[in-house]
């Protein structure tokens, strides 16, 4: 989720806002089979970020998506670079809360990434829009035929952050992915506006 002000407590921990306490950190926590807080990370950077949303898998590593604002967005242990207006990015954390990679989905103008699933391989497929003629997600481009307007894209990355591919669609207007999901016969589902 996310969080603003000063500082948020969660559990026994104590996560701190350093940029504009009107402005949203965003944050990752672990609780217990019996409700108790094991830990819990700060997604944060001096202006605005959101984390929309968090997969975990059986061997307990979590994916959460997300955007930021400012110029670089810091977890944990790693550091992402704003390449423009609003950048997306993409998150594995091991089961005690450390990062173990995290890829930015990048371009000039707006992108963020919505929706999370994991794989059950050690890693994940996720979806979100891009507004910038070109983007990128990790080395691979995404293209968008009308700039401008939100598009989506459908990405899915290997144990170690890499795309295996990548998909593209786009309308007339806004195009707006809120989730997605594998069935058993390893399909994937989107769903959205």
């Amino acid at each position: 989720g996310n969080y603003s002000g000063d500082q948020f407590f969660i559990g026994n921990d104590i996560l701190d806002n350093p940029g504009n306490p009107y402005g949203f950190d965003g944050f990752l926590a672990k609780y217990d089979a019996d409700g108790n807080e094991l830990w819990a990370q700060r997604i944060g950077s001096l202006d605005n970020d959101a984390v929309y949303g968090l997969s975990a898998d059986p061997d307990g590593h979590t994916y959460i998506v997300g955007s930021f604002v400012d110029d670089e967005l810091t977890m944990d242990t790693l550091t992402l670079q704003n390449s423009g207006t609003v950048d997306g990015f993409i998150a594995k954390f091991d089961p005690e809360g450390g990062v173990v990679w995290a890829v930015p989905v990048q371009g000039p103008d707006y992108e963020a990434v919505n929706a999370v699933v994991a794989d059950g391989y050690g890693g994940c497929l996720v979806t979100g829009v891009f507004r910038s003629a070109v983007s990128t997600i990790g080395n691979w481009e995404l293209l968008d035929p009308d700039p401008g307007q939100y598009d989506l894209f459908v990405a899915w990355l290997d144990e170690s952050g890499s795309p295996i591919w990548r998909k593209t669609a786009h309308g007339n207007d806004h195009d707006l992915p809120l989730g997605i999901a594998m069935s058993s016969n390893s399909g994937v589902l989107i769903a959205g506006d």
